[in-house]
């Protein structure tokens, strides 16, 4: 099950989600005490969503799988947007089951909210090829990023 964590319970769990969204940031990005101060203010201010991807329906720690933060990114040039799976961290195994109804999880959410695409980047090509065979995305693109 896919829970959305309001700004008040990431705050109050900061200590436990923080290192869990450190973990999954990119390499060029470094996890400093200032980029998590970012972070968190990014979240109580809306502008990221935090999910945790939990086993049963009673939140507890031990139950969360997963942790996944997202934010809508728009494109000021077209004007549209895009929900921005930008880190998935997993604390546990993820069947085929969890990815597929996660995602079907967030592609309600995000359309609700009248995005156009849902976006997203990784180095591990089994879950780019999980996202193109099972999950119809469009992988052709590649990401590079200058530092």
């Amino acid at each position: 099950m896919l829970i959305r964590l309001l700004p008040e319970q990431v705050s109050s769990n900061w200590g436990v989600i923080a290192p869990a969204l450190a973990e999954g940031l990119p390499p060029t990005q470094i996890a400093s005490q200032q980029v998590m101060v970012k972070i968190l203010e990014s979240i109580l201010s809306d502008e990221l969503i935090i999910w945790i991807l939990q086993d049963g329906d009673e939140p507890s720690i031990e139950n969360v799988k997963a942790l996944i933060y997202t934010a809508i990114y728009r494109d000021p040039a077209v004007k549209s947007s895009h929900l921005m799976v930008y880190s998935l961290t997993a604390f546990k195994t993820l069947e085929l089951e969890d990815w597929t109804e996660s995602f079907e999880e967030l592609r309600s959410f995000a359309f609700g909210l009248g995005v156009t695409s849902m976006i997203a980047y990784s180095a591990n090509q089994k879950i780019v090829r999980l996202c193109r065979e099972r999950l119809g995305a469009i992988t052709d693109f590649t990401l590079i990023e200058f530092v």
